[in-house]
């Protein structure tokens, strides 16, 4: 039987076939050539493809592999082959491939093949044409090279975990050896008022500064695994600040350094955030910019903030200091565990290296970023950046459901209490539905505008809260565009706060509920 392919153009006929088959024998690599669809059956493979795969003859390389492209290739790395192949004879005008791949030789070993393909068509469907050659001695000098890396690396981690232990140890028993001296010289000391309370002042800072030690290493266990969530609540963000302020004070005081806040830039005060974790990022970044300046230094927190559309602002929180700055060098890894700068003159602080890896990990967590510049002896400007959301005044909380009617989708018994005491304070008169599908009968059949809000769990047999919002959303009415409708949900993963705002859900709030949250946020939605 005459076989025809066509070959960028050129017809080659079965017994022109042979001449191609000669020229073949000469090439120093393997060359073969095989069917592209059904059993992907070898045409032809030259005598070097045989000897690549230890094979004496072309009976011994047929019964090793089928005499098919599949039989070739190594098992395990097939299915990677074929969808490789695909993508790129689909992307190339010239329906050319390079491949990478294993094979299983004779004697059972293995060896690493490179390939370049080419398809064509012939009568009796499309064919490849392909090269190849035996590159194992190379990947095996790239795969000891990648080993060489690697254990290099893990040599560097292991000697910073070992410096991290040897700093931890330190640490830790400075503190503690002035908690105990402290403690020996006010017991001496009992009836001298001035000088016991001076042992104690000192006391209790070497004990806050030993358990910052103690929760910056567990909250780094803590983050890596997802175990910290975020918890916002209304906050007024000029009393945190003062809090801050009297958190810090006597650090500063010890050192005698200046500290100033400046929150002229605050535009709205009142918003919804984690207090809790805020104030862990700023104490660390405050405490860090004592701890690296002289004594005398001066250290400033400055607060400026920008309104963003659906009710958000954009909070800066920049830490700035004259202290001894860093060098270009450590700034590349000032954010990696276990990291501290080797300078004598602050070789004798206290630290981990841990604060600022929990302070990334929680800004990041918070759906922030952090960013730092510094000079060498001229200081550090650490810079946070966190998107709140924005509160109205509480004068307007136990208002803001007067006289209206809301939509609760809740199927536990339990949370359908509480959410309906909050609701019923905030004077709203509260419809429950056990699922999604009951809360989007209820406002089907309800009259336009008849109800002023929709809370939303995510999670209901049925219907969840996500299918629900969607279905109300597409109902042909205008207050089905425009009712707020907010999920109220134990899910505080950010997949789903995304998921939740393309079905249609203007917020989404975390359980357990807080009065003051659900408030403002209707406040900021109900016009």
């Amino acid at each position: 039987m005459e076989t025809q392919f066509d070959f960028k153009n050129v017809v080659i006929k079965g017994d022109q076939l042979k001449e191609i088959e000669q020229i073949a024998e000469f090439i120093p690599g393997g060359f073969f050539i095989y069917f592209a669809e059904g059993k992907q059956e070898l045409i032809y493979a030259n005598s070097t493809t045989c000897r690549i795969f230890g094979c004496e003859n072309l009976e011994e390389f047929k019964k090793l592999t089928g005499f098919t492209f599949k039989g070739m290739v190594h098992p395990s790395d097939y299915q990677a082959m074929e969808d490789s192949i695909r993508r790129q004879i689909a992307s190339s005008e010239e329906s050319l491939d390079h491949l990478e791949f294993r094979i299983i030789k004779k004697d059972g070993t293995i060896a690493w093949l490179t390939d370049f393909g080419r398809k064509a068509n012939s009568d009796e469907g499309p064919i490849f044409f392909v090269f190849v050659e035996d590159i194992t001695s190379v990947a095996k000098a790239s795969e000891n090279k990648m080993l060489k890396a690697a254990l290099e690396d893990a040599e560097r981690a292991n000697q910073a975990k070992a410096n991290f232990i040897s700093n931890m140890s330190h640490d830790m028993r400075t503190p503690l050896n002035g908690i105990l001296g402290m403690s020996e010289l006010a017991l001496e000391h009992i009836e001298d008022k001035e000088r016991v309370t001076d042992c104690l002042s000192k006391i209790k800072y070497s004990g806050q500064h030993l358990l910052s030690l103690v929760n910056n290493a567990l909250d780094v266990a803590k983050l890596d695994k997802g175990d910290i969530s975020i918890v916002p609540k209304p906050v007024d963000l000029n009393k945190e600040l003062e809090n801050i302020k009297l958190t810090y004070m006597p650090l500063v005081n010890f050192k005698k350094q200046t500290f100033e806040i400046d929150g002229e830039g605050i535009l709205c005060p009142y918003i919804c955030l984690d207090a809790v974790r805020l104030d862990q990022v700023l104490i660390n970044l405050l405490t860090n910019a004592s701890k690296y300046s002289a004594d005398g230094s001066n250290i400033v927190l400055k607060v400026t903030q920008e309104e963003e559309p659906n009710d958000y602002v954009k909070t800066v929180f920049s830490v700035i200091d004259n202290g001894y700055g860093m060098d270009k060098e450590f700034l590349k890894k000032v954010f990696q565990p276990f990291e501290r700068e080797d300078h004598k003159r602050i070789s004798k602080e206290q630290g981990t290296g841990l604060g600022l890896v929990v302070t990334k990990l929680i800004v990041e967590k918070m759906g922030g970023e952090i960013e730092v510049e510094s000079e060498k002896g001229k200081g550090s400007v650490f810079k946070v950046t966190l998107h709140f959301l924005k509160l109205a005044e509480k004068e307007r909380f136990k208002t803001v459901l007067r006289d209206k009617k809301v939509i609760l989708a809740e199927d536990q018994y339990i949370n359908q209490e509480i959410l309906r005491e909050i609701l019923v304070e905030l004077g709203a008169e509260v419809d429950i539905a056990d699922n999604g599908l009951e809360a989007y009968e209820l406002f089907k059949n309800s009259l336009p505008y008849e109800y002023s809000a929709v809370f939303m769990d995510l999670r209901m047999p049925v219907m969840d809260g996500f299918e629900s919002t969607s279905k109300i959303r597409e109902l042909p009415r205008d207050d089905a565009k425009a009712i707020p409708i907010i999920a109220i949900t134990a899910d505080t993963f950010l997949e789903d706060k995304e998921k939740g705002a393309r079905a249609g859900m203007n917020a989404h709030l975390p359980k357990p509920v807080d009065i003051e949250l659900i408030a403002s946020t209707l406040c900021s939605l109900i016009k």
